[in-house]
C-alpha cells in the first residue's frame, strides 16, 4: 500500500462445521516498524439448532407408553444432526408459565397489545401468588440462587462458543434479572 494512504481489505474464509472459535493475527510492517492486533472470533454455526418439546402427561400411577415418531423419522434426513435427547421431568408445569411472565411484562414497546400483556401478566401473577402461600415461599427461597438463572447461561452447547462474545449473553443476563424479579409479583 502506498505511504500516507489507508485502504479497506477483505477476504473470504472457509470455516468447517463444528469450529467454535477462530484466532486471528493482523500485522502491518514497513521497514523497521510494525504494528499488529490479535484476537478471537466466535464462529456461529450456519446450522440452526432446534429444540422440540413434547408434553408427556402422566397423571396416575402405572405405566404409560409414548411414541417419538418425529425422532424415529429423523433417521432418514440427510441434513439433520441429532445432538441430544433430554428428558426433563416437571412436576408442576404451571411453573413454566410463571417463568414466562417477565417476558410479557417487560416488552419494550408501548402499544395496546403490550399494555394488555402487562396487565394480563400482572393479574395472572397476583392470582397465582395469592392462590397458594407455598408459591411465595418458594420464590423467596430461590432469591440469590441459580434456580432463576436463564437457561441460556446453563446451556453447555451455547457456552462452548464463548458466550461472552455473542449477543445472547446480554439476553441471558436480562432474562436472569427478569426471573429474579418474579418474587415481586402479586
Amino acid at each position: 500500500m502506498p505511504a500516507k494512504e489507508s485502504r479497506t481489505l477483505s477476504w473470504h474464509l472457509t470455516v468447517p462445521d463444528g469450529c467454535g472459535v477462530l484466532s486471528y493475527k493482523a500485522l502491518a510492517t514497513s521497514g523497521m516498524l510494525s504494528d499488529g492486533e490479535e484476537g478471537w472470533l466466535p464462529v456461529i454455526s450456519r446450522r440452526v439448532m432446534l429444540t422440540e418439546s413434547i408434553s408427556l402427561p402422566i397423571r396416575d400411577a402405572g405405566s404409560k407408553e409414548f411414541n417419538f415418531q418425529k425422532l424415529l423419522d429423523s433417521g432418514t434426513s440427510t441434513t439433520l444432526e441429532n445432538r441430544l435427547v433430554q428428558v426433563q421431568v416437571v412436576s408442576q408445569p404451571a411453573w413454566l408459565t410463571v417463568l414466562a411472565l417477565p417476558y410479557l411484562m417487560e416488552f419494550p414497546h408501548p402499544c395496546a397489545e403490550q399494555t394488555f400483556n402487562r396487565y394480563y401478566a400482572n393479574a395472572l401473577a397476583r392470582h397465582i401468588a395469592k392462590s397458594d402461600p407455598k408459591i411465595r415461599r418458594t420464590f423467596d427461597s430461590w432469591k440469590n440462587t441459580p434456580a432463576l438463572d436463564s437457561p441460556l447461561t446453563k446451556d453447555a452447547d451455547l457456552n462452548g462458543i464463548l458466550l461472552e462474545e455473542t449477543p445472547w449473553l446480554a439476553e441471558a443476563s436480562v432474562q436472569s434479572q427478569a426471573r429474579r424479579r418474579l418474587g415481586l409479583l402479586g
